[in-house]
């Protein structure tokens, strides 16, 4: 269960993500870092199984895609699938991600379904919600912030990062030049 939200503008990428963290007997707890992390150059939200979300963590610690590019990020994908079904037994990829690479963001579906994100995307039981505030122009915080109200799998807090593109080229004009 829970909420990603992500919004590119030509200067920076936000992404953020709630803290609902469900078990088995119908409760939960609140972990605010769970959903979320920054490594290697990368940032990457999950939603789905702890699991996949913490052995993605343990593989990205040093392996990272070869360049930011729907090839590059498939491999590295289908690579991370290869390693874990080497620790788990019919290990198969059952959480969506964003992932954040040199200034692009990405959506993954478990059936490797990749796409780039050039405006905005949700993901999880708080998606429909959140994608209609982020539809409405509101910001990641907006978005996840109702999704913890109206979905009863969402919680607060909320755990925000901003990526500023200030490494890319600029012409003369101040306009980037790789414009998502």
């Amino acid at each position: 269960m829970s909420v990603v939200a992500v919004r590119v503008y030509k200067d920076k990428i936000i992404i953020g993500a709630d803290s609902f963290v469900g078990f088995s007997r119908d409760t939960q707890l609140k972990d605010k870092d769970v959903k979320l992390f920054k490594q290697n150059g990368m940032i990457i939200g999950g939603v789905g199984y702890a699991r996949d979300v913490s052995l993605l963590k343990l593989f990205s610690r040093d392996r990272k895609p070869a360049r930011s590019d729907e090839d590059s990020i498939i491999d590295f994908i289908t690579e991370f699938i290869e390693w874990a079904k080497k620790r788990i037994k019919d290990y198969e990829l059952e959480t969506e991600f964003t992932i954040i690479y040199n200034n692009k963001a990405w959506f993954l579906s478990p059936g490797l379904y990749l796409k780039r994100i050039k405006d905005y995307r949700a993901m999880g039981a708080g998606q429909d919600i959140a994608q209609a505030i982020l539809f409405l122009g509101k910001g990641v915080k907006d978005a996840i912030d109702i999704a913890c109200e109206l979905s009863i799998y969402c919680e607060k807090p909320i755990n925000m990062i901003t990526v500023n593109k200030s490494s890319l080229p600029k012409p003369n004009n101040g306009e980037i030049v790789n414009k998502p």
